[in-house]
């Protein structure tokens, strides 16, 4: 049996504004899925067949985002190899292209993640802002819901592409 837990991270700048808006739901969150000492992300990019899936240390805080707290999410009684079997299949559905910042975004990743291996929901404040703002669609400009442009390099735009689970399965495994 593996824990399964969620980071969560404020992606305003740390003021007194994003800390009335964290204490009454309104954050602008971002989240990480942890499971057996590895946090899975999910982002987007405009490659096309190339996963948006991506694995960190816990805790790795992105770019100008502030680490708020940590959601037990409950424990995973499927295999190392039958949770490396999901995330191998999330990595093939969570494609970088299909990034939408308010319909399919880190928070539906990270919730879709915790259902298929503990059965589990995550509080709807995680997500409550993209929900809030999915219905307000002429409130939010296109160029914040579009995934970004990746700059890559020719080689690192080589290199980029799903792995088969015979290639990922170490990174399920424990070395302990």
């Amino acid at each position: 049996m593996t824990s399964v837990s969620i980071n969560v991270y404020d992606l305003l700048p740390s003021s007194w504004l994003s800390g009335a808006l964290w204490s009454v739901g309104l954050g602008i969150n971002h989240s990480g899925v942890v499971v057996d000492g590895r946090e899975w992300q999910f982002g987007g990019h405009d490659m096309d067949g190339v996963t948006g899936v991506f694995c960190t240390e816990p805790r790795d805080v992105p770019a100008d985002a502030t680490y708020k707290t940590t959601l037990a999410v409950g424990v995973c009684r499927l295999s190392m190899q039958e949770i490396g079997d999901v995330l191998d299949q999330m990595r093939h559905e969570y494609t970088g292209t299909s990034y939408d910042l308010l319909t399919r975004n880190c928070n539906h990743f990270s919730a879709d993640l915790a259902e298929r291996l503990c059965g589990a929901d995550v509080p709807a404040w995680l997500n409550r802002i993209a929900g809030m703002a999915a219905n307000l669609p002429s409130c939010v400009s296109g160029a914040l819901v579009s995934p970004p442009t990746a700059a890559l390099t020719a080689e690192q735009d080589a290199s980029a592409r799903l792995l088969p689970p015979s290639e990922t399965l170490h990174m399920y495994q424990r070395t302990d």
